[in-house]
């Protein structure tokens, strides 16, 4: 009697469980497999939400064929709207682009085949681009907003980033002669059969010890100016490679064959082992890959 009881009770909670587990949204499982992306702030990293990397997955989306014949602009960004399946938010800057001569009805033809959304965007926009002016047309996809206007209207704006550099600046210690030597032997020495306290040796050898604290210091300001030399050399390194003329440069720093200053705006600091640069969203790219409000 207890034993069929015993089976009865069983059965139900298994029963019970497979019900509340059946009542589990079905999209659960999918959430489980999509990338959780953080943004960090003041206060640590917490989850942001699926939705803010939209616009990464709306450019990076498959595009079996474009063919487009006088297409209107307006159309155009329809279009995009209609990829983003409305999780992204596309805002043309008309002021700008009407600068440009870049309006809603401005035609565009392009024929494509197994492409992207960034490069079908990217050669729309280089089509409606004036050739001989420095105000070209770009867009800036961050969060889920994408926006579209000229790379002058861009380059007004600069944004501050803190860069750690504490990776590039590790070095694996050279120890050389002051290596201590450890001798496995040793472990088995000494303890009778009792086990008793061992023979007072230790199993490191070698030059162990009597270094002073006078040697560590030494060797720690050493490091430290190793450090800032190789971030000095990081720093010019970046601006010499990375958009030149976007840096606020001046005498024996400015760009060869530019006279004494480049005329830029931006700028990169050292603190400690860290790189403080305020630069347009375009070169941060160009540093760090995708922007984010969030990094």
């Amino acid at each position: 009697m207890r034993r069929r009881m015993f089976l009865a009770l069983t059965g139900l909670v298994l029963g019970y469980s497979t019900y509340a587990l059946g009542q589990q949204p079905p999209q659960a499982a999918d959430d489980a497999d999509q990338p959780k992306a953080t943004t960090t702030t003041s206060e640590g990293t917490i989850p942001a939400a699926v939705s803010s990397r939209a616009v990464e997955a709306l450019l990076g989306k498959r595009v079996d064929a474009i063919d487009w014949r006088d297409k209107p602009f307006e159309d155009v960004l329809a279009w995009l709207r209609d990829n983003g399946e409305g999780r992204v938010n596309i805002l043309p800057k008309w002021g700008p682009l009407g600068v440009e001569n870049v309006k809603g009805d401005s035609l565009i033809t392009l024929q494509l085949n197994n492409t992207t959304v960034a490069d079908v965007l990217n050669e729309a926009l280089d089509q409606l681009s004036e050739k001989d002016t420095e105000s070209q047309l770009r867009y800036r996809g961050i969060g889920n907003k994408l926006t579209i206007s000229t790379r002058q209207d861009f380059e007004r704006r600069l944004y501050v980033r803190i860069y750690d550099a504490t990776d590039i600046l590790f070095r694996v210690p050279d120890f050389g002669r002051n290596a201590p030597i450890i001798d496995l032997q040793k472990t088995n020495q000494g303890g009778g059969a009792g086990g008793g306290g061992g023979g007072g040796q230790s199993v490191f050898g070698g030059a162990g010890g009597g270094a002073g604290g006078n040697q560590d210091a030494g060797s720690g300001q050493q490091a430290e100016q190793e450090n800032e030399t190789r971030l000095k050399k990081l720093k010019d390194l970046i601006q010499a490679t990375i958009a030149p003329e976007s840096w606020a440069l001046t005498g024996t720093q400015g760009v060869p064959g530019t006279g004494p200053s480049t005329g830029g705006r931006g700028r990169i600091e050292i603190f400690n082992s860290t790189l403080v640069i305020s630069a347009t969203i375009e070169v941060h790219e160009m540093i760090a890959g995708a922007f984010s409000f969030g990094d």
